[in-house]
């Protein structure tokens, strides 16, 4: 059973197998064509790689200070096999240019026939450290450039390519360009021809004498359900931290087969439960959940309203939990008095960019929603501000529509409603991106879509109830509200019957415990 020793060190993860986000959770966003691909399998076997096609394909990673490697140890690795390496290929690179905010770039160069390392200390006098290989087209190699201490040695499969190079103390530049896989620079230069496998960073000297006979460990929780004659079944599956107690997320095994997955943020022990009471529990895709539960009573120090994956909420004014009003029994809303209430909050989480996505939410508009015009349900970012999105319910209509516009330059309909939305009624909600397709339901039923649009969101504060400076305010409630980023969730259009719906105390059904242990996949 792999487990990874240094996976507190890892800072970045890509699997490549289902998609290509970061397991860390760094925003991750395709450019030009790039997708995954199982047209030559894996180093491994069969399954997907990413296929870049060597013209304009890459991922971008958002820079994090995650990313900043300093005078530390690090290894970095990656999976290679070119369709056509006649000219020169980037492997991964954080720099914006060769002597402009340039960390370290790693890449197939033709100029130094075999691959070159390169880096700075102050951004701009850039260092290469070059070393001779001839590799073939089609074939799969795993690369690493490993720093321990004061020496970096570059290997293949394995085996040390070239000397050691000894860098010292030198401490590499803090680059703030994103992380590009698969080409060079802000303005992309050097795309990779053929196909990129599994990713790793490691703040830490790993080592390395030969190629993985398998993909880099990641936590994961496995299993398959059965229902109580035996049979494959779709259940919510719960885990649970074991040392916390805490609920730290969980799946719905698939109907047909019975399995499902969840990715936990570390190789610590936790129990998995199943529950025949039908819930809609959070994933390792989901960034943002907004849970309303009853004002606390007499000592409890519970916050009324929270996001449990985390994030810290700002209350403004007089938003409040509210359980008169809530579309499950035995939970709460937030209520909205349409005069400047708002929650907010403010993590590059929210910067969906180019992501598969999912925004879900339960509401209640009274008087059309309005307190204001264009009265904000959610949005991200500022007003006329690049790389924002909004839903809002339009001008000052009663009833009204629900809208979703975004900002490049001017405001762009993305999508609405076909019809008003009707008053002091619980609507649920679902906006769907899907490789650049927008697809936006209500109750379940498709409103509408825009499709083949590149709306970069790259805004980072949320507010739920108003825009971000409290006006163009809300009216109504607000029940649970979702942001997942990721292929599975926005692949799936959420049954309204069940949409958010959490695991209430008090559920007559049965529940087991079904697993306690993390699996390494």
């Amino acid at each position: 059973m792999a487990i990874d020793s240094q996976w507190s060190s890892v800072k970045l993860l890509l699997p490549m197998s289902a998609d290509y986000q970061d397991v860390k959770a760094h925003s991750v966003s395709s450019v030009g064509g790039a997708a995954l691909a199982s047209t030559v399998g894996t180093p491994f076997g069969a399954g997907n790689a990413l296929f870049l096609d060597g013209t304009d394909d890459h991922l971008a990673i958002t820079d994090s200070a995650d990313f900043t490697l300093g005078s530390s140890d690090f290894t970095i690795e990656v999976w290679i096999r070119f369709v056509s390496h006649s000219s020169t290929c980037a492997i991964i690179s954080h720099r914006a240019g060769g002597s402009s905010n340039h960390a370290f770039s790693l890449e197939y160069s033709v100029g130094a026939a075999g691959l070159r390392f390169s880096y700075t200390t102050d951004g701009t006098t850039k260092v290469d450290i070059d070393r001779s290989w001839s590799p073939s087209d089609s074939v799969w190699y795993h690369v690493s450039v490993t720093r321990t201490t004061t020496i970096v040695k570059i290997k293949v499969d394995g085996s040390q390519i070239g000397a050691d190079y000894t860098i010292g103390a030198s401490s590499i530049y803090n680059s703030s360009a994103q992380i590009k896989i698969g080409a060079i620079d802000t303005t992309p230069i050097a795309f990779f021809s053929g196909y990129i496998g599994p990713v790793r960073l490691t703040t830490a000297a790993r080592t390395i004498t030969a190629s993985p006979s398998e993909p880099f460990p990641r936590p994961t929780i496995s299993g398959t359900v059965y229902d109580d004659v035996g049979a494959k079944a779709a259940k919510a599956v719960y885990v649970r931290d074991r040392d916390t107690g805490l609920v730290v997320g969980g799946a719905l095994s698939d109907a047909t087969t019975g399995e499902y997955a969840f990715y936990p943020n570390d190789f610590g022990e936790h129990e998995v439960a199943r529950y025949d009471d039908v819930s809609d529990p959070t994933t390792n895709e989901t960034v943002f959940n907004l849970v309303a539960r009853s004002e606390p009573l007499g000592a409890c120090t519970l916050k009324p309203i929270i996001d449990t994956q985390g994030h810290e909420l700002t209350v403004k004014y007089d938003a409040r939990s509210d359980s008169t009003q809530t579309p499950y029994a035995g939970t709460a809303s937030v209520y909205f008095d349409g005069s400047s209430d708002c929650l907010q909050s403010t993590n590059i989480d929210f910067a969906l960019g180019l992501n598969d996505f999912s925004i879900e939410f339960w509401y209640r508009p009274i008087n059309g929603g309005h307190g204001g015009s264009w009265a904000r349900v959610l949005q991200i970012g500022q007003n006329s501000t690049n790389g924002t999105l909004y839903l809002a319910c339009s001008s000052s209509d009663n009833p009204s529509y629900l809208r979703c516009e975004f900002y490049s330059g001017s405001w762009q309909l993305v999508v609405q409603t076909t019809g008003t939305v009707s008053n002091n009624a619980w609507h649920f909600v679902q906006l769907r991106r899907v490789n650049g397709d927008f697809f936006m339901y209500l109750d379940g039923v498709l409103q509408g879509s825009k499709t083949g649009v590149s709306y970069n969101i790259t805004a980072t504060q949320l507010s739920i109830g108003a825009n971000t400076v409290y006006g163009e305010s809300f009216y109504g409630n607000v029940g649970p509200l979702r942001i997942s980023r990721g292929p599975v969730r926005a692949s799936t259009v959420v049954p309204a019957a069940t949409a958010l719906k959490p695991l209430v105390d008090g559920g007559s059904g049965e529940n087991a415990l079904i697993y306690d242990r993390v699996i390494p996949g």
